[in-house]
């Protein structure tokens, strides 16, 4: 008689949100007019906008018909609006079935993905991959101790150099002069950005669409309020180029609130930044630098948290179990005094 083996549970390794790495990811579903549906491409394209928290995709409906032929994706954390965007998108390419592929206003180069970039971002682009990252009104983060989550830090620049290539160009854009102080410091003192002069953003075509098409900017016009604009080109790395001047900053955790799944071992992104770090990158190896010991502040964390957890369960143990202090100082005491007594009786 044969028995019948146990049922398994499901494994998560095949329920991950992201890839464990970026040449692994199916861009099918998300450009179906490029990619076949095994996930190779039939053109030979790849994503090279990167629309950080694209929010309700106005950039990426207002780029489209300029670039018809580069590939962009927004990247948005929130559900409903991910949700939002997506059937936005859907809608236009059914309004627009006659045109051709690489026809303007086609719609079949922008999509949109939940993710949350700050951590996940070297998981889905390869090195040198993007050729242009937007950051258009981030979340200001007006508290102090919430600076740590804003989209632009000495560490998150460091991964976007990762996937940024040599002559890609960042922009941000904010209406709020403190967060955008804050994120021309950044770029500046990074050694690997450069500020672009007003006269080369004036000839730039995606500054219009940058100022005036999200709906972000719409309502900030709206209400006749400032908007700050910097744009920063990534250059080349140099054997001379000065990083002492580089002030790391801890951050890229970002708020628990609104993560897309749990942790479950995905570390393909530290494994491209380690492959390339051991290739002799020196982006890479300037990340992988301060991973480690980022790494070892959490195993100390860890264990002092395991120590805390040994001292509460001792004291919860049963009073029977416990000597008091008092009993156990006296109980010598008296154990000299019992011989003490017993002498003389001996003799």
């Amino acid at each position: 008689m044969e028995v019948e083996a146990a049922p398994q549970g499901p494994q998560k390794k095949y329920y991950r949100q992201r890839p464990v790495r970026p040449e692994q990811y199916n861009w099918s579903k998300h450009y179906p007019a490029h990619f076949n549906e095994d996930g190779t491409s039939k053109d030979g394209r790849m994503v090279e906008f990167a629309d950080i928290g694209c929010g309700y995709g106005g950039l990426l409906v207002g780029l489209s018909p300029v670039f018809p032929d580069k590939l962009m994706l927004g990247m948005e954390i929130r559900l409903k609006v991910e949700e939002y965007v997506e059937k936005r998108i859907q809608t236009l390419r059914a309004q627009n079935k006659s045109k051709g592929v690489d026809e303007a206003e086609s719609y079949q180069n922008i999509s949109v993905i939940r993710m949350n970039a700050m951590k996940f971002i070297p998981n889905f682009f390869q090195k040198g991959q993007l050729s242009k990252i937007f950051f258009l009104f981030p979340d200001p983060h007006f508290k102090k101790r919430k600076h740590k989550a804003r989209i632009v830090t000495s560490t998150l620049l460091a991964e976007y150099a990762y996937v940024l290539r040599p002559g890609g160009i960042v922009y941000t854009v904010t209406d709020v002069r403190d967060l955008h102080e804050w994120m021309v410091k950044h770029l500046d003192e990074h050694p690997l950005f450069e500020r672009m002069s007003e006269a080369e953003t004036s000839m730039d075509p995606c500054v219009p669409c940058v100022m005036q098409d999200t709906e972000e900017g719409k309502k900030v016009a709206r209400n006749q309020g400032d908007k700050f604009l910097a744009v920063y080109r990534r250059i080349e790395v140099q054997e001379d180029m000065a990083w002492d001047g580089f002030a790391p900053i801890i951050g890229g955790e970002g708020d628990d609130e609104g993560d897309d799944g749990g942790d479950d071992g995905g570390d393909g992104g530290d494994g491209a930044v380690a492959a390339a770090a051991a290739a002799g990158d020196p982006v890479a190896a300037k990340l992988l630098a301060k991973q480690v010991p980022k790494r070892k502040q959490q195993q100390q964390q860890q264990q002092q948290q395991q120590q805390r957890q040994q001292q509460q369960q001792q004291q919860r143990q049963p009073k029977q179990h416990r000597q008091p202090k008092q009993a156990q100082q006296q109980a010598p005491e008296k154990a000299a005094g019992d011989d003490a007594a017993e002498g003389p009786l001996a003799e």
